[in-house]
């Protein structure tokens, strides 16, 4: 059998960090809403562990601008040929582009499409 690929969506309402898989994947979309005024920071690691926060640095972080009525536009980028994390998939939603702080609960909402290779 050839190489199998699972489709795994992440919703993104939880900001605390989260590992969410070990192992090679990628991603192939990112669909979100920040619900307030205030941008957030959609920061994501390539590590097979859980990170630590203040010593392991994001692989990709995201900038997702808050709306002036307090409900921002979607951010809805693909990666058609994927964003590939040879070592697993771990994020949070963070009040700053520094990995230190998580945002509120529920302060962003939407998904992580991402795949991995079965």
């Amino acid at each position: 059998m050839g190489n199998v690929w699972g489709k795994n969506p992440v919703n993104l309402a939880t900001s605390a960090l989260t590992l969410v898989h070990i192992g090679a994947c990628a991603i192939k979309g990112i669909g979100a809403m920040v619900q307030g005024t205030t941008a957030v920071f959609l920061q994501i690691w390539d590590l097979g562990r859980t990170p630590i926060l203040g010593v392991d640095v994001a692989t990709y972080v995201f900038e997702i601008p808050g709306g002036t009525t307090g409900q921002a536009a979607p951010f809805v980028p693909e990666f058609p040929a994927g964003c590939v994390l040879e070592n697993g998939l771990a994020y949070m939603v963070g009040a700053t582009s520094s990995a230190t702080t998580a945002s509120a609960a529920n302060t962003l909402s939407g998904t992580i499409d991402w795949k991995v290779k079965a």
